[in-house]
């Protein structure tokens, strides 16, 4: 019997499909094409041919998550000196709050940043590393500017 392998990955798509577990076989075209090609073409077979559901609405929170955009700020020793080898916040796992400054790029929003954390948390579930809210890594990037660490552009 062949193996299965359940998969995220950072894609904004992904994040609106149906919050059931998304389970297919790799294929040779996964590697070479786009990955939400692939992701729709799953759903498509789970759903028995239903449309792909469009992206509901942002909800405030998200909206201003979408609009702020995390930069490092200094050199390495200045970022740890400010910031501290741990990583503590309330209300988010210690790993997942590491994980959220490991995406930090200048690139990526708060709310991409959110959205990748949270899909890492629900691969392994709730039990491994708590809920990861909008306002859990609002408040993070906040802290980390207040000592700053970090500033958005």
């Amino acid at each position: 019997m062949p193996l299965c392998y359940p998969f995220s990955f950072f894609s904004s798509q992904a994040m609106f499909c149906p919050r059931s577990l998304i389970v297919f076989m790799p294929s040779a075209s996964f590697a070479t094409s786009p990955g939400s090609r692939d992701l729709d073409a799953a759903f498509l077979r789970m759903a028995g041919g239903r449309k792909i559901p469009a992206p509901g609405p942002l909800s405030s929170v998200e909206k201003e998550m979408a609009a702020r955009v995390p930069v490092n700020v200094g050199t390495l020793d200045e970022y740890f000196g400010r910031r501290g080898w741990g990583v503590d916040f309330p209300g988010l796992h210690p790993i997942m709050a590491k994980e959220c400054y490991c995406f930090v790029d200048g690139k990526r929003s708060c709310l991409d940043i959110f959205r990748a954390v949270q899909a890492e948390a629900l691969s392994a579930g709730e039990f491994y590393y708590g809920k990861v809210t909008p306002e859990a890594v609002r408040g993070l990037f906040d802290d980390a500017v207040r000592k700053g660490v970090l500033k958005f552009r």
